[in-house]
């Protein structure tokens, strides 16, 4: 009540200062912003108590920072299990401290639910400091099992290495069959000629040219294959 009177110190020593009656109640009854008078009782050695009115302002709060929370999408583990509420808060640092953030009514039931590559939206739940309580929508994705990724593409590795493997056998027999002048030159020298004619262009002369070639390999062939036994009887 002393701050109520301004020239306290110029009173005589011992000058007594207290709040009058309903004044506490008066001013707990003020809305903010609002101001009323009240009594203060001020009791001075030698003249007696007297009653002076007093004006009382009940001030506004401070104002609270005008930032909302802004999401961000989470990820669940590989159980479904969901993060801390707060990864979902993108600007949590930037709001009022003690500010709140759990995870919504059904939240956890619904990132469980959800199947390796899928995302949802579920409620997080942010309480702010003089601002209250608002519910956001926040989408969570469960991630792929990576074990079952790496499977498929060693599937995938396996049957290329089994194609190249392939191929690396056919070129190996019409290698060999070339250099060598064996059995086998004839056979693959027929399976060279039928892949080639297929990709022949549909013309007569070209189609010709091709099948004199191939018979001229096949006559080198045999060929071969006489002389190969005429050094053995030899």
């Amino acid at each position: 009540a002393k701050e109520a009177i301004k020239n306290l110190p110029d009173l005589p020593s011992g000058t007594d200062v207290k709040w009058g009656e309903g004044a506490s109640d008066k001013a707990k009854g003020l809305k903010p912003g609002e101001s009323t008078t009240v009594p203060v009782v001020v009791t001075i050695p030698g003249k007696g108590p007297q009653t002076v009115e007093v004006t009382v302002t009940r001030p506004n709060p401070e104002p609270t920072p005008s930032v909302n929370p802004e999401t961000q999408g989470v990820k669940t583990d590989k159980d479904g299990n969901l993060p801390d509420a707060k990864e979902a808060i993108k600007n949590l640092p930037d709001l009022p401290s003690g500010t709140d953030v759990k995870w919504g009514e059904g939240a956890s039931d619904k990132a469980k639910g959800l199947k390796p590559g899928e995302s949802t939206t579920v409620p997080v739940v942010v309480t702010i400091p003089g601002k209250g309580t608002q519910t956001i929508d926040v989408t969570v994705t469960r991630p792929n099992n990576n074990n079952n990724g790496s499977a498929d593409n060693n599937n995938g590795n396996g049957a290329n290495n089994g194609n190249n493997t392939n191929n690396a056998a056919d070129n190996s027999n019409r290698g060999n069959g070339q250099n060598s002048g064996n059995g086998n030159f004839t056979n693959n020298t027929h399976k060279i000629g039928n892949v080639n004619a297929d990709k022949l262009p549909q013309t007569g002369e070209k189609q010709e040219s091709a099948l004199l070639s191939v018979l001229g390999l096949a006559l080198l062939g045999i060929a071969g294959v006489t002389l190969s036994k005429k050094k053995k009887e030899d």
